[in-house]
C-alpha cells in the first residue's frame, strides 16, 4: 500500500524523536512483523544486551509505537500497520532480503522439531529471501504449509503458499502454457498436487484438472505407482457435460493393482466421473459397483461410504430418486463410524435436494439442518454453496425475500457464478417488483455462458433460468440465450437427464415466448415423457398448460392446470401457486365455458391475496391487468342443464359410457381425485342417487 505523503511526515516525525538503536531494533521488528517476540528480537540483535535490548523496547513502548499483547508474555506488536510498513520501507532491498534470510535461519533453529506447525511463518521468510538463499527451503516450506492448511480446509491459503513454491521453481501455475509445463522433480510433483487439491475446493476446476494431471504424468514416468494413484483418485467433483477428470481417473486405472482398495477409490471415482461427465449412468453404475465389491471384500467403510455418496449424486443426476434416497440413508447409517464429513454433506444435500423436488420439504429442511454445519466444517466451496442455494429454495416457498437475498449473497460470495443461487436471487428480485435487480442477476448468468468452459449443466440452468425470467416480465431480448444454450445440451450426447430437464423447460418457455407454434407442440410433446414432473419452481403440467393454452388446446390445458395445483397445494409453496393462478385463470378466461368467468375470478382473488401478502408487485400487476379483461367481457350464458360445466358434462359422458374414475381421469389426463370430485358435483346437480341415474340422465338429455 502506498503511503500518503502527509501520513509519512507524522509518522517519521515520531520515529525521529527515538534514538538510533531503538529505531535499528524496531527496524528487525517490523521485519519479523506485524507481531515479534522478544527472544527473537533478541537474536537478531546480537550488539545489544538483554538488559540495554529491554531499555529499548521500553523506549518504543513509551512513544506509543509498539505495544505489549496482553497474556502472551514476551509478545509485542506495533501500534499500527503503517508504523509497521514504514520503517520497513526505510531499508534497502537487500538489507530487507538478508535480514528475512537471518530471521528464517535463526527461527529455524529455535523452532527444531516443531517446524512443521511455523511452515506457514518460515515459507515467508523464505519467500523474501529467494534472491540470497536459493528456493530450496522455500519450496520445503510452502510444500508443508500447503499441506497443513488443506488439512485445516484453509483452501485459499493452500492455493497461495503452493503457487509460491512452484514460481519459485520456475514453473508456471496459470494460463493454458502451464499444461505443456511438466513437473521436473518430486518436489514439483507435490506442489502440483497440493496446488491441484486446493484449486479444486475454491472453485479453480479447469486449473486444478491440469495441474493434477501434470502431478500424475511425473508420478507415472518415473514409476511412482502409488503416488500417481494417489493423484488420480483425489476426489474432485467431476465437470458435468465435459470430460475433465475422467481421463486422469482411467490412467490411474491402468496403475492401480486390481481389486485393491486403490483400485477400489479409482472406480469408485470412475463412476462419478462416467455419469457425471459422460452421462453414462450403466457404465458409471458397473464401476461403483465393482468398488463396493472391493470395500466389502476388504471391510473398508470409507471406501464404502464415499462410493454410497458419489452414487447419490450420479442417481440425482439421473433423476433415480429412490435410488438417491435409499443410498443417502445408507451412508448416513454408517456415518459415525467413520470421519468423512465430506461424504456426509454430500448424501445430506443429495437427500435434500431430491425431497423438496418432490415437495417433502420438512424431510428438506432436515437434512439441510444437518448439512450446513457439516459444509462449514469442511469448507468446500461448492459444497457451502448448494446446501445455501437449497435453503434459499426453501424460504422461496413462504416468500421469504430478504432471507433468500441473505442465502443467495453468501452462496454468490463463495461461487460467484454458481447459476441455481443466480437463478433464486433473480426470481426473488423479480417477484418483488425489483426489475432492474432482476435484469442484474439474469446477466450475470448469461456471463457464465458465455465461456467456452462452461459445462451442460450451466447451460441448462441458463436456459431454464432465463426462459423463466422471460416469461415472468413478458422480455423478448434473453430469446436467443434461452435457445442457444438449451440446445447445446439438448444437442449433446453427454448431458445427463437433469440437465436435459432444465434444458427442456427452457425450450418450452423459448417456443412460449417466440410464439412457435410448431416448437410449443415439439416442447409439449417431449415433457409427456418428463420423469420429474413436480419440480416446485416450474411443475412440468404448469408449462404443459401453458403450451397447450398458446396452442388452442384449453380444455387439455385446463387438465394440465389442475393437476399442476393439486400438487402445489398439497405442498404450499405460496408464490408458485399463485402465478400458476394466474396462467389457470387466463386460460378458463379464453375458455369462457359455462363457469369458466367465476372460477377464473376466484382463481384472481386467490392469486391476489397471495401477492398482497407477499409483495409479489409483478404477478399483481398481472393480475390486475387479466381481472380488466374479465371484466371487459360478456358473461356467457350456462348451454347445460342443471349448472352443469364443461368438465363436469365431459366426465358425465364417460360415466355413461360405463368408465371407472381411474379410467376417466386416463382419458381426460386429470387426477383421479379431481374426477371422484366431480362425480358427486355432477350426482347432487342432477339429483342422482348413483352412476345408474346419472347415466340415464345423461341419456335423456342428450350428453352421451
Amino acid at each position: 500500500m502506498e503511503i500518503p505523503q502527509s501520513v509519512l511526515e507524522v509518522i517519521g516525525q515520531r520515529l525521529n524523536r527515538l534514538s538510533q538503536e531503538c529505531e535499528s531494533i524496531l527496524t528487525t521488528a517490523a521485519v519479523i512483523g506485524r507481531q515479534f517476540d522478544f527472544g527473537l528480537l533478541a537474536a537478531l540483535s546480537e550488539a545489544f544486551g538483554e538488559t540495554q535490548l529491554l531499555g529499548l523496547v521500553d523506549e518504543a513502548l513509551d512513544a506509543y509505537l509498539i505495544q505489549e499483547i496482553t497474556g502472551q508474555g514476551d509478545v509485542y506488536q506495533f501500534s499500527h500497520a503503517l508504523v509497521q510498513q514504514t520503517l520497513r520501507e526505510r531499508l534497502s532491498t537487500s538489507r530487507r532480503v538478508r535480514l528475512h534470510a537471518r530471521i528464517g535461519e535463526t527461527l529455524e533453529e529455535q523452532y527444531g522439531n516443531r517446524i512443521g506447525s511455523h511452515a506457514a511463518e518460515l515459507a515467508h521468510h523464505f519467500s523474501e529471501a529467494v534472491s540470497v538463499l536459493g528456493p530450496g527451503k522455500l519450496v520445503k516450506y510452502t510444500t508443508l504449509a500447503g499441506e497443513a492448511a488443506l488439512a485445516s480446509y484453509a483452501h485459499e491459503e493452500a492455493e497461495r503458499v503452493f503457487t509460491l513454491g512452484l514460481e519459485a521453481k520456475g514453473l508456471e501455475t496459470n494460463g493454458p502454457e502451464s499444461a505443456q509445463d511438466p513437473a521436473q522433480d518430486s518436489e514439483a510433483a507435490a506442489l502440483l498436487f497440493g496446488l491441484g487439491k486446493a484449486q479444486s475446493a475454491v472453485v479453480h476446476r479447469s486449473l486444478a484438472v491440469v495441474n493434477l494431471n501434470r502431478s500424475f504424468d511425473y508420478y507415472a514416468k518415473v514409476g511412482d505407482t502409488a503416488s500417481a494413484v494417489e493423484v488420480a483418485g483425489f476426489p474432485m467433483m467431476p465437470g458435468r457435460g465435459r470430460v475433465r477428470v475422467t481421463h486422469l481417473i482411467a490412467k490411474g486405472l491402468e496403475l492401480a493393482p486390481p481389486g485393491s482398495i486403490a483400485a477400489g477409490k479409482l472406480l469408485s471415482r470412475y463412476g462419478w466421473a462416467l455419469g457425471s461427465e459422460l452421462g453414462d449412468y450403466q457404465k458409471s453404475k458397473e464401476a461403483l459397483d465393482q468398488a463396493l465389491v472391493i470395500a466389502q471384500h476388504h471391510n473398508d467403510q470409507n471406501l464404502e461410504i464415499t462410493t454410497r455418496s458419489i452414487a447419490t449424486e450420479v442417481d440425482l443426476f439421473h433423476l433415480r430418486f429412490p435410488e438417491v434416497l435409499e443410498n443417502c440413508d445408507k451412508v448416513l447409517e454408517m456415518a459415525h463410524r467413520v470421519n468423512l464429513p465430506q461424504a456426509e454433506v454430500l448424501a445430506h444435500i443429495n437427500a435434500s435436494m431430491v425431497s423438496w423436488t418432490m415437495g417433502d420439504y420438512g424431510r428438506a429442511q432436515r437434512h439441510l439442518d444437518a448439512a450446513v454445519p457439516l459444509a462449514e466444517k469442511v469448507r468446500d466451496n461448492v459444497l457451502s454453496a448448494g446446501v445455501l442455494f437449497i435453503n434459499a429454495a426453501t424460504a422461496h416457498h413462504n416468500g421469504e425475500w430478504d432471507r433468500i437475498r441473505q442465502l443467495t449473497d453468501r452462496g454468490l460470495a463463495y461461487v460467484p457464478t454458481h447459476p441455481a443461487l443466480l437463478l433464486a436471487r433473480g426470481l426473488s428480485e423479480y417477484d418483488t417488483g425489483n426489475l432492474s435487480a432482476g435484469d442484474l442477476f439474469a446477466s450475470r448468468i448469461i456471463r457464465g455462458v458465455e465461456s467456452s468452459r462452461a459445462a451442460d449443466f450451466e447451460f441448462a440452468f441458463a436456459a431454464y433460468s432465463i426462459g423463466l425470467f422471460s416469461y415472468m416480465t413478458g422480455s423478448t431480448e434473453g430469446l436467443e440465450t434461452i435457445k442457444d444454450a438449451a440446445l447445446k445440451v439438448l444437442d449433446s450426447p453427454s448431458a445427463t437427464p437433469f440437465s436435459n430437464y432444465f434444458a427442456r423447460i427452457g425450450m418450452a418457455f423459448w417456443s412460449i415466448l417466440s410464439d412457435d407454434a410448431s416448437e410449443m407442440d415439439k416442447q409439449y410433446q417431449a415433457l409427456e415423457n418428463a420423469v420429474v414432473r413436480t419440480f416446485a419452481y416450474v411443475p412440468v403440467d404448469r408449462v404443459q398448460g401453458i403450451l397447450a393454452a398458446r396452442l388452442g388446446r384449453l380444455d387439455q390445458a385446463i387438465s394440465h392446470f389442475e393437476t399442476a395445483m393439486e400438487f402445489l397445494l398439497q405442498v404450499n409453496t405460496r408464490p408458485t401457486i399463485a402465478w400458476t393462478e394466474y396462467d389457470y385463470a387466463e386460460a378458463l378466461l379464453r375458455r369462457n365455458g359455462p363457469g369458466d368467468r367465476s372460477q377464473s375470478e376466484a382463481l384472481i382473488a386467490h392469486a391476489s391475496s397471495i401477492c398482497a401478502e407477499m409483495g409479489m408487485s409483478l404477478l399483481q400487476g398481472r393480475l390486475a391487468t387479466l381481472q380488466e379483461e374479465i371484466e371487459s367481457q360478456p358473461a356467457r350464458a350456462p348451454i347445460y342443464p342443471d349448472g352443469l360445466t364443461q368438465r363436469e358434462v365431459e366426465v358425465l359422458s364417460l360415466v355413461a359410457a360405463g368408465k371407472t374414475d381411474r379410467e376417466i381421469a386416463e382419458e381426460l389426463f386429470i387426477a383421479l381425485r379431481t374426477v371422484t370430485t366431480h362425480v358427486g358435483n355432477i350426482l347432487n346437480k342432477i339429483g342422482a342417487a348413483n352412476r345408474t341415474e346419472a347415466a340415464s340422465y345423461a341419456t335423456r338429455q342428450g350428453l352421451t
